[in-house]
């Protein structure tokens, strides 16, 4: 039998296991399907998606964070609590969690446990207007009208906007404090007001970042320009080669001929794209017109009937700095989110050229969304954000747009990018195939393939110890199969694997190792403890080989049968 070159390591990589923060790309695909179902009030298929995607990765506490949203929903309020409470043992310096926990509190009457909740959230984001925000409201039902007050102070300067009714309580509450109104001696006391109640939002707005888009300060002439303008801008929805959905973005028309701006980042990653405007009408976007790679714009043809579209004006002048700025797209999936801002600055030394850095929020999605100022002229289009910072947010101006010459149009596969996931994914399903048909060497080129284009896919490294097994490469497979548990150390099946491997290559010890581990993830898995049992008779430990029979007899009597034979029962 093969001697093993890193039997000794396995144990050492083993025992440490740290609990990974990483998601695997099957468990990515069920995570988005459920903010998708999420965002479309599905809330049944929301769950549905959210709870295999927590099977699979136990540990990602943003899929917790999306459950508690649609027990939100649901209105189950303890289900939602104990999901952000997970969410803030694996994440503890993430405030949305806190901040969510604290939302259900307060739904529940519970202020005073609020309290702490959203102090812990805005230590993490002191300037985050939603926390503040809810904190007023918990403050108000305190009856710490003082505190109320700075808080709502504090939120709206950052943008949020209270709703006119709780301002007034909030105000009338100060001033009866502050210098009470004399009252005759037989006049009822008047009740304290009551805020409006917080409903649960049905969408994880912060799943993907603890930032929201900021509340726009409202007023008659900008609500009037916001109506105008949500029309002329789409989602955009991307698919891979195989018609699966892949990616999103934002756009907006530019004539009435169909004609769309977005980014050239954002039609890249399609094979196929289809756009869906504020009515709820999709329509195919199947031509690229022009593009700019290094400014990252691209101007398509929607087939959409000609003179149908809204579209916005262009502006070809750089707007000022301090000038505020309206932002529409759908972060997140978030569709005709509207967000609004100051220009900070106009940038020359950015990677794209000359940008426009802006306060008004944006994330992933709003990519391609037109910038737009209080005349309604498009001065911009969202295009990047810089990680680490506070409204560090980018826009390539609206003269780069004019820039683009249409011409006879390409096909948009001819400018499609195969992600790195959907290429892993493949790739891995090649792998399979060809391991299945017993063509191992063509199966292991499949599967390194996979893993190079994913390093976190857990899956392909597990099939490339398979096949390096099938190929007597244990020393290699060994290594895989080390790295497959290390990307998901709850999956008792890349375990039960690496002990099969040491078992096959008489390394008792290291096989009894791994099956332990397998059965403490998985107790009542036959197969776990029908390995183990063998490996415990080859290492002539008979009573804990008898443990094993026992416990087989109960779960599968056929196997303990089977391990008899070895006790000579």
């Amino acid at each position: 039998m093969k001697k093993l070159v890193l039997v000794i390591m396995v144990v050492a990589l083993l025992a440490p296991l740290a609990v990974a923060q990483e998601i695997s790309p099957e468990a990515a695909t069920h995570y988005t399907k459920a903010r998708v179902a999420l965002i479309d009030n599905d809330f049944n298929k929301a769950l549905e998606e959210i709870n295999v995607a927590i099977e699979l990765a136990p540990q990602h506490y943003l899929s917790y964070f999306v459950r508690g949203f649609v027990f939100m929903a649901r209105q189950e309020y303890d289900r939602a609590e104990a999901d952000f409470t997970k969410v803030i043992s694996l994440q503890p310096d993430f405030p949305g969690g806190y901040t969510q926990r604290g939302r259900v509190l307060l739904e529940q009457k519970r202020v005073d446990q609020a309290v702490p909740d959203f102090n812990r959230a805005l230590t993490l984001a002191p300037d985050n207007q939603e926390v503040l925000a809810y904190r007023a409201i918990a403050y108000f039902q305190q009856k710490k009208y003082e505190s109320a007050q700075a808080d709502a102070a504090r939120a709206q300067k950052l943008g949020y906007k209270f709703s006119p009714e709780f301002l007034k309580a909030l105000g009338q509450a100060g001033k009866d404090r502050i210098a009470p109104a004399p009252t005759p001696p037989s006049a009822a006391p008047t009740p304290a007001p009551t805020p409006p109640k917080l409903t649960p939002t049905p969408a994880p707005q912060r799943a993907a970042s603890p930032s929201l888009p900021a509340t726009i300060s409202s007023s008659p002439d900008l609500v009037q320009l916001i109506k105008r303008t949500l029309p002329a801008v789409v989602t955009i929805a991307g698919y891979n080669e195989q018609g699966k959905f892949t990616s999103f973005g934002s756009g907006f028309f530019i004539n009435n001929q169909g004609h769309l701006a977005t980014n050239y980042h954002v039609i890249r990653s399609m094979a196929h794209a289809k756009v869906k405007t504020r009515d709820g009408k999709t329509y195919p976007m199947t031509t690229v017109l022009a593009v700019d790679k290094y400014a990252d714009l691209a101007l398509c043809q929607v087939d959409i009937p000609a003179g149908s579209p809204n579209f916005l004006t262009v502006c070809r002048e750089l707007p000022e700095v301090g000038e505020r700025v309206v932002v529409i797209g759908s972060p997140q999936l978030l569709e005709h989110t509207v967000s609004e801002g100051i220009v900070s600055a106009i940038r020359s030394d950015t990677h794209k050229g000359q940008a426009i850095q802006m306060t008004a929020p944006i994330s992933g999605g709003s990519s391609g969304g037109p910038v737009i100022n209080l005349k309604g002229e498009v001065v911009g289009v969202s295009t990047f954000f810089r990680q680490g910072g506070q409204n560090l947010n980018f826009a390539i101006p609206g003269h780069r747009i004019m820039a683009l010459t249409p011409g006879p149009g390409k096909p948009l596969t001819e400018y499609y990018t195969p992600r790195k996931e959907d290429k892993a994914k493949q790739a891995y399903a090649q792998g399979k195939r060809l391991y299945e048909a017993k063509d191992y060497q063509k199966a292991l080129d499949a599967f390194r393939e996979a893993v190079k284009a994913e390093p976190k896919y857990a899956s392909a490294y597990n099939y490339l110890g398979l096949t390096y097994k099938k190929l007597g490469l244990y020393d290699e497979a060994a290594q895989a199969y080390v790295k497959a548990i290390q990307l998901q150390p709850q999956n008792y099946v890349f375990l039960f694997n690496l002990g099969m491997l040491m078992y096959t290559a008489s390394s008792y010890d290291n096989a009894a190792t791994a099956f332990q581990k397998a059965i403490q993830i998985k107790p009542e898995d036959p197969d776990c403890h029908y390995m183990l049992g063998k490996t415990y008779a080859q290492q002539g430990n008979i009573p804990a080989a008898t443990r094993e029979y026992n416990i087989l007899q109960k779960l599968d009597p056929k196997l303990a049968k089977d391990l008899s034979r070895f006790l000579r029962l």
